[in-house]
């Protein structure tokens, strides 16, 4: 929870949490319990970050989920937080930021994860996260039981498009690669039939179907025979995720998932 204390007080910094003229100046000393409340159903992913932010402000706040990590919740309470009353206006704002944005990416991995359910397929989520934001929905990810891509540029050999033109082309782009980090996984992003020929001679470890259709992708999964993973990216939606998973991909990946959003209050 250090890591993300620091960031949580970075993001009181940002509102200016720590000297509130609103709160300090109209709202008598004393503690207050507020109510946490869903307008719209979702999955909860998060509450501890909730909590952290008026921990911070009142190391005496206290509080609990009614809904445990990954559970669904439908519109009501979905918890209560207990501090000063002025730390609980001061943080609000900073908090519930922090939940909806979990909670709402939660949700979006779990219709997909659902829409995929009775197959071997599993959901991976991508780095179109927001600044600063990204381990936070990366953990709401998991809480929903979706699975983490690459959390950043140093983890993983992903060779897409332009690396592709830059390299001079797949093979010398995965020779350098493998050359470079013999012990890192290495996925290539293929875009065409004539590319994904290209990837397979060239042996990754992965390959990323970028915007295939679920037939050309079940295509490409007989090619492979099973020699490569394979992973299908580029507009998956719960409307055709199963499409994709019954086309015997190993991976669906989504930036999707990472713009989900809960309406989440807090009531006195």
């Amino acid at each position: 929870m250090n890591f993300f204390r620091k960031r949580i007080e970075g993001f009181l910094e940002e509102d200016a949490a720590f000297c509130d003229i609103t709160s300090s100046s109209v709202v008598p000393e004393g503690r207050s319990r507020a109510r946490v409340v869903a307008r719209v159903p979702g999955v909860m992913a998060g509450f501890g970050f909730f909590l952290e932010a008026f921990r911070i402000l009142d190391p005496s706040s206290a509080g609990e989920s009614l809904v445990p990590e990954g559970g669904d919740f439908g519109p009501g309470e979905i918890g209560w937080v207990e501090a000063e009353t002025k730390a609980l206006l001061s943080g609000e704002r900073v908090a519930l930021n922090l939940l909806s944005l979990t909670c709402g990416t939660a949700t979006r991995t779990r219709e997909l994860v659902k829409a995929i359910e009775g197959t071997s397929c599993v959901v991976l989520d991508t780095r179109k996260t927001i600044p600063g934001l990204r381990e936070f929905q990366k953990y709401a990810v998991r809480a929903a039981g979706g699975r983490n891509h690459r959390m950043s540029l140093g983890e993983m050999i992903l060779i897409k498009d332009n690396h592709i033109v830059a390299a001079g082309g797949i093979k010398k782009a995965v020779e350098k690669a493998r050359a470079s980090w013999p012990m890192r996984l290495v996925e290539v992003e293929v875009q065409s039939w004539d590319q994904l020929e290209e990837a397979f001679l060239a042996q990754p470890d992965i390959i990323m179907l970028d915007n295939f259709s679920p037939d050309l992708a079940r295509e490409a999964v007989r090619f492979v025979d099973g020699w490569i993973r394979l992973e299908a990216s580029g507009g998956i939606t719960p409307q055709n995720a199963r499409a994709f998973a019954d086309a015997g991909v190993n991976f669906i990946s989504s930036g999707w998932i990472m713009r989900g959003w809960v309406d989440i209050s807090l009531e006195l």
